[in-house]
């Protein structure tokens, strides 16, 4: 499980919100310390004004972990052949074609 590490660790007041239903019979199962596991559903708004694809100016790809990304770089020493291939390809899409912005959406 992707969040084992932090699970054993026991937090006090504990709550998780995930879409997925088996994480939460899961968690409430095996993890019976969890103060809360809710279920949040997928939900969204009608977007208005949308500019198509190719004339927006920004791209944006939006992609979080508490993993660190050293310790996950070196992961990937462990992994079989054309796993190890993989993993180490995206690595270099991602530090290839990243950019830093700002609060204001600016490229830093």
């Amino acid at each position: 499980m992707y969040y084992y590490d932090r699970l054993k660790s026991r937090y006090k007041n504990l709550s998780i919100a995930t879409f997925d239903w088996d994480n939460i019979y899961f968690l409430k199962k095996y993890y019976p310390f969890i103060k809360k596991a809710e279920f949040i559903p997928f939900m969204g708004f009608q977007a208005t004004g949308l500019v198509p694809y190719r004339e927006r100016s920004r791209d944006i790809l939006f992609v979080g972990s508490y993993n660190d990304l050293e310790l996950s770089r070196k992961a990937l020493d462990s992994l079989p052949g054309v796993f190890r291939t993989v993993g180490e390809n995206a690595f270099r899409i991602l530090e290839n074609n990243t950019k830093k912005v700002d609060r204001k959406g600016g490229v830093i």
